[in-house]
Parts: C-alpha cells; structure tokens; sequence
C-alpha cells in the first residue's frame, strides 16, 4: 500500500482521497440574489470588461425578464446584435436558474436560430 507522509503521521492513499473528497462532496446553499445581481456581479465577472454588464439595458432586460417569471409570464426580448442577448438571456440565465432552484431535476430548452447555433450556445453554456 502507498502512503504519504507529513510530518507528524503518514496517510494511506486511499485515506487521502477520502479526506479529499469529503471535502468536496460538502453541499452549501447559494445564494446568487436576482437575476441582476447575477448577472453584474458573477457572470460579468468573468468577461474581460465586467462594466459592460451594467449597462442600462442589461440592467432592464434582466429585471424585466425576472418580473415576467414571477408573474408567470413568458419574457421576449428584441434588440440589436452584440448586446447581450445570447449572453445574458441565453447563458447566464441558464445558469442562474438551475442555481436558484434548489436542486429541483429541471430541463432547459435553448431555442436558436438554427440547430447549428443552438448547439454552440448549448456547448457555451456547458462551459460555463
């Protein structure tokens, strides 16, 4: 059997792993706030110019899109290309869904303009 060693003790590999993955398996409640929040303040994050997701459109869309759940409404959103459609609507809303419902088995459907389009947001979305 392989072992580590530090310097008080010697671990079995395959203690080491079961410390490791306890260590992972933890479950902690996240808390992303609204749709907003999310999306300028996590998603943006990970642009190379966060500020953009500020913008007051994005702002709009975001808070519209999330009133239109709540009344339980469907929410369509129409506006010119490179401003954030795709990215805000289409990927970070994905992901700020299946955050914000607790564990419950869902599905998503991502409709595009054509399969091919819809599989690279898809493949963009499993990326993120």
């Amino acid at each position: 059997m392989t072992t580590l060693k530090s310097k008080d003790r010697q671990y079995s590999v395959p203690d080491s792993f079961d410390y490791l993955f306890s260590g992972l398996q933890t479950l902690k409640q996240l808390n992303v706030g609204s749709f907003r929040n999310f999306v300028e303040n996590i998603w943006g994050l990970g642009y190379e110019r966060p500020e953009l997701f500020k913008a007051w459109h994005v702002s709009l869309i975001t808070e519209e899109l999330e009133q239109a759940i709540k009344d339980g409404k469907h929410y369509v959103c129409i506006l010119p290309r490179l401003h954030f459609k795709s990215t805000s609507l289409g990927h970070a809303f994905s992901v700020w869904r299946l955050l914000t419902l607790n564990n419950v088995d869902t599905s998503i459907l991502y409709l595009s303009y054509s399969d091919v389009r819809a599989q690279e947001h898809i493949a963009e979305i499993k990326k993120a």
